[in-house]
């Protein structure tokens, strides 16, 4: 079940009759997205109202909406690679997708944070390090996209880094940085 929890005092509080492994409010707090096994719900912030967005081939972690609410960007875990991919979904669930598909290695893709509407920062693994790669959209004139996507590699080791967060009121993220030894 999914409960909401009160730090200062008072009791834990059911979202509706939601069940999942992961969960996050959008950004104006009113709906809340559920990953529950391989599918990915979205219902009103009380757990009302909700509707499935789509079913996935596998477990569904690490959800962040955009800062829009348009878009919930997410990890999912292949089992059988012991390994996460990055996937998208609209929050109307009319596109569901993975991302850097084009990245034709065996790396590792994790959930990241926008920095901003645009601008997505993400952890992946290739060529044996794990660092933050910024995934920016196509540039658009209009109703039209012109081009690609593009990424960026943010960081080159020797330290791993993973799991990035926005530090409120700045331009700075935090994330956990890993040595690893021999």
């Amino acid at each position: 079940p999914i409960w909401e929890v009160p730090l200062n005092s008072g009791a834990a509080r059911r979202v509706g009759d939601l069940f999942g492994q992961d969960a996050a409010y959008s950004p104006d707090e009113r709906r809340i997205a559920v990953a529950k096994g391989n599918q990915l719900w979205i219902a009103n912030r009380d757990g009302s109202g909700a509707q499935k967005v789509g079913s996935l081939p596998s477990m569904v972690w690490t959800m962040h909406w955009s800062p829009d609410a348009r878009w919930l960007r997410f990890s999912l875990f292949e089992g059988e690679q012991s390994r996460f991919r990055l996937w998208e979904a609209s929050s109307d669930g009319k596109i569901v997708q993975p991302l850097l598909a084009d990245w034709k290695d065996s790396s590792e893709k994790l959930a990241g944070v926008w920095l901003t509407p645009d601008d997505f920062l993400f952890s992946a693994t290739r060529r044996g390090s794990m660092n933050l790669w910024m995934l920016r959209p196509a540039p658009r004139l209009g109703p039209w996209t012109l081009g690609k996507s593009t990424t960026e590699q943010v960081t080159a080791g020797p330290i791993d880094f993973e799991g990035p967060t926005g530090v409120p009121g700045s331009k700075e993220v935090v994330v956990i940085g890993t040595h690893r030894q021999g």
